[in-house]
């Protein structure tokens, strides 16, 4: 709780049962969710239907409570939750094109309609936007003093943003005009930068995909004679 700043939240047991010093709240409820979804055992598990088990001693089926699972197509889960002081409690979640919507009620009678209702309004607000895949934006950047002239880069993660319906998004790729050798595999040189309503809400590194070494240059008596050796063999040449 405190490592996802969960500030009103303290967990005396792990049931949830009635306890003076249990409590949260809604928005927190919520914010623990989407964390615990993120796992995909915790996900696999809020989203069975039923399970049929079998050991050595009996064998049976758990069957999963929460009833937006069988009543809403694209819900995922995730859990019911009762006691007489509580009064009814209910977390559920939606996912559609890979977003994923998190409601929670607490002592709300009407939980299953409310939650539908969230959901429809939730779906309405909110879309998944994917802006690029790792690997997929190359660049070709010029390079100063190197052993080769320009150097190819690329883009390290995935970018998907969850943005509000009806928002303008701008792309914008982060690079200097040229770079300096020597340049090291997999160096950071930019970024590709992700604004919505000009607030930037993603971002990934620009890496090279090779290395440059620095060009040696030889000095000034040095030169002298390279320049003389290549004039004399021109001339044996023609």
């Amino acid at each position: 709780a405190e490592e996802l700043g969960l500030e009103n939240t303290h967990f005396t047991n792990p049931h949830g049962l009635d306890d003076p010093s249990h409590y949260t709240t809604a928005y927190e409820l919520a914010t623990l969710t989407a964390y615990a979804m993120e796992n995909s055992t915790f996900f696999e598990i809020a989203s069975t239907l039923k399970y049929t088990y079998e050991t050595n001693v009996r064998s049976g089926i758990f069957v999963n409570h929460n009833k937006l699972l069988y009543m809403m197509d694209d819900c995922v889960g995730v859990k019911t939750g009762y006691t007489q002081r509580s009064g009814r409690c209910l977390v559920s979640a939606t996912e559609n094109d890979g977003l994923i919507l998190v409601c929670v009620t607490l002592n709300a009678p009407s939980d299953w309609q409310d939650h539908k209702t969230m959901h429809g309004y939730g779906k309405s607000l909110y879309k998944w936007e994917e802006i690029t895949g790792e690997g997929e934006l190359c660049f070709l950047l010029d390079v100063v003093s190197g052993e080769k002239d320009e150097i190819f880069l690329t883009n390290t993660e995935d970018i998907s943003i969850c943005v509000p319906k009806g928002k303008e998004i701008k792309t914008v790729t982060e690079l200097p005009r040229f770079l300096y050798a020597p340049v090291a595999e997999g160096e950071v040189c930019g970024r590709v930068a992700v604004y919505c309503e000009g607030i930037c809400v993603a971002e990934s590194s620009i890496v090279s995909l090779e290395g440059c070494e620095k060009k040696e240059y030889p000095g000034f008596f040095e030169g002298i004679i390279i320049k003389i050796k290549e004039t004399v063999g021109k001339i044996f040449d023609e």
